[in-house]
């Protein structure tokens, strides 16, 4: 099976892998059923590592419009982006957006 596909399957899964430093991230692509990896691209400002992610702690995928987009929680506290959202493509990811959360406001 090829994980860089675009479309997701029921065997393949998003895995968010922090690097040794908060400030910086990578992401996988993880198929279920052999567990090869592959480091994903950030085709927003180039390379595999983003600033955006911190410690990212779970990951979801969803369509949205035909889209795949990839929603991390960063675990950063308050006044920061706390739900970072991605569109991807095969094996590369851009920055689509980020929310912070806030409880009763």
């Amino acid at each position: 099976m090829d994980v860089s596909s675009p479309r997701p399957t029921r065997t393949e899964c998003g895995c968010k892998n922090r690097t040794a430093d908060d400030g910086l991230a990578v992401i996988y692509r993880v198929n279920k059923d052999t567990g090869d990896r592959v480091l994903m691209t950030n085709g927003t400002s180039g390379g595999v590592t983003n600033p955006w992610l911190g410690h990212g702690n779970d990951m979801t995928i969803v369509d949205i419009d035909g889209v795949h987009h990839l929603f991390v929680v960063t675990m950063k506290g308050s006044g920061s982006a706390q739900l970072v959202k991605l569109s991807y493509d095969g094996s590369t990811y851009y920055f689509a957006g980020s929310y912070e959360i806030r409880l009763n406001g």
